[in-house]
């Protein structure tokens, strides 16, 4: 026979137990959700478990006291008997999560040791490779410049490949300077020191080895050259030369190369145009990536990092790189910076 109740609890007890079955039903079917969506996380599964335990319980107790199941011993306890169980088992879950989470904690300070480890093993041998790379260029700028104070009067030709090999050495050491500086590798990006400098200023140290050797191919702009901005002189001068440089090599021989620079109403705008053979509207695309060459580069030398280290000087001065490319038709390369000129 059915177990005696009060009239309230008769009253109250089916809405109460409707409204508790759609609220277990709804957490088991999100707690199926996540067991499907991280099928690797043991810990669900408890969770899993012990609501079923509990439901099955309060199922079995209605169904008792009810009459649809014998009224008495383990049918009309099993709510309390599973509601003690599901307890145990979420005990048990959250154990196995807090040891999850240690483990996790474990293993992420470790990795943390590891990576500080090799970020100064690696500092410390780029620093020693910036040292060994200085050695043999100071050496090649000091032979040089020996030949050309000792060997007596040289042809023209010859004086102007010493000092190409002079501006080539001190170019080098100036990039090894900028990009192996200890002030670099410890902020772990470009380490600018902005000032004002003459554009005319900007362009002469950019062209001075860049375009060394080639000056009777380079156009420069006969206007707005002694307006000052402030920007880091040698990192721009890098980026600038590089665009010089890649223009005198991938344009044809006696080609000239030229240069512009605009004040325009957001900034300025310094352009390098060439008269090679173009890139495609796909290659315009990647420009700048790690490593990329145009078809068009074919046959001639270069490891495409030069346009990508282009990019990031002019990003770290908060600027764009542009470029305008069709194959056949050359390319134009345009920096541009945000910022007016100093007064």
């Amino acid at each position: 026979m059915p177990t005696a109740v009060s009239p309230l609890y008769a009253a109250t007890n089916r809405p109460m137990i409707l409204l508790a079955l759609v609220i277990s039903l709804v957490s088991l079917l999100l707690i199926v959700r996540l067991m499907l969506r991280d099928r690797e996380d043991v810990g669900i599964r408890y969770y899993f478990v012990g609501l079923v335990v509990a439901l099955a319980g309060l199922v079995v107790t209605q169904l008792a006291l009810r009459g649809v199941l014998p009224a008495g011993g383990v049918y009309v306890n099993a709510y309390q008997i599973g509601s003690a169980t599901h307890v145990v088992i979420l005990a048990a879950g959250l154990s196995h999560r807090v040891r999850r989470l240690q483990a996790d904690r474990i293993r992420a300070r470790q990795e943390s040791a590891f990576a500080m480890k090799r970020a100064e093993q690696q500092r410390t041998f780029v620093a020693m490779l910036s040292h060994e790379f200085r050695t043999p260029l100071a050496s090649i700028d000091s032979a040089a410049q020996m030949i050309a104070e000792t060997a007596g009067p040289l042809p023209a030709k010859a004086m102007a490949r010493l000092e190409r090999i002079r501006a080539t050495a001190r170019r080098l050491g100036g990039l090894v300077d900028l990009f192996l500086s200890s002030e670099a590798l410890d902020q772990g990006a470009l380490a600018l020191h902005p000032e004002r400098v003459a554009l005319r200023d900007l362009l002469d140290s950019a062209l001075e080895t860049a375009a060394s050797g080639a000056e009777d191919r380079i156009r420069r702009p006969a206007e707005g050259q002694d307006r000052v901005l402030r920007a880091d002189p040698h990192f721009l001068g890098v980026a600038i030369g590089n665009l010089v440089q890649n223009a005198l090599r991938y344009s044809p021989p006696g080609a000239p190369v030229e240069i512009a620079a605009a004040w325009e109403p957001d900034g300025l705008a310094i352009s390098v145009r060439d008269h090679g053979r173009g890139m495609s509207a796909d290659e315009v695309e990647r420009v700048g990536s790690m490593y990329f060459r145009a078809s068009s580069s074919k046959g001639t030398k270069g490891a495409g990092i030069g346009l990508y280290i282009t990019r990031q000087i002019v990003a770290a001065h908060g600027g764009t790189l542009q470029v305008q490319s069709r194959p056949g038709e050359g390319s134009v390369f345009t920096i541009r910076l945000p910022q007016r000129p100093a007064a």
